[in-house]
């Protein structure tokens, strides 16, 4: 694998790649979970070690372990990408995931995971889409949360909120 050349037509691929990528936040953050048929190829298979499964069985299980966390941000970054043919690429990329557990044993926790994500991506019919990713945990910590009693947060300030009444998800659709 080599280092892709950033002066060719590599580099409309690159950013596709790039773009993909961040759509898998958009989706799963705000929990619109419809959007990562945008992120994953139909017949994607979706790897961490205790499950294997598909696209609409990894969204089932992120729709169900979410709903009980009200506040979440995947932010994907040091993302390389070995192109292996014309269209597949090797990409890994590192995910730091910060969750809010409001209802820990010992009170609320804020969640911080780094991940890594190996994707075997594949352009079909023009879009360049996951085919096969592995999840490797690389680091978990949970702390106490301050949060519910934070006066910064609690000033007045845009929130964000899962789900479609999400600020940006809101602005985004008035947009179009």
């Amino acid at each position: 694998m080599r280092p892709p050349d950033l002066q060719s037509a590599r580099t409309a691929d690159l950013l596709a790649i790039h773009d993909t990528l961040a759509r898998y936040s958009r989706a799963v953050d705000p929990q619109e979970l419809a959007l990562l048929h945008e992120v994953f190829h139909a017949d994607a298979r979706i790897d961490n070690g205790h499950f294997n499964c598909s696209p609409a069985d990894f969204t089932a299980m992120v729709r169900e372990r979410h709903a009980r966390i009200p506040k979440a941000s995947h932010m994907i970054n040091t993302v390389l990408v070995d192109f292996t043919g014309d269209a597949t690429a090797f990409v890994e990329s590192y995910c730091l995931a910060l969750e809010w557990h409001p209802h820990g044993k010992a009170g609320p926790v804020d969640r911080i995971v780094r991940v890594r994500y190996g994707d075997e991506f594949e352009r079909r019919e023009g879009r360049w889409k996951v085919a096969r990713r592995m999840v490797v945990m690389d680091h978990e910590m949970s702390l106490p949360s301050s949060q519910e009693g934070s006066t910064w947060l609690n000033s007045g300030r845009l929130m964000g909120v899962r789900g479609v009444e999400a600020p940006i998800s809101r602005r985004r659709r008035a947009l179009g």
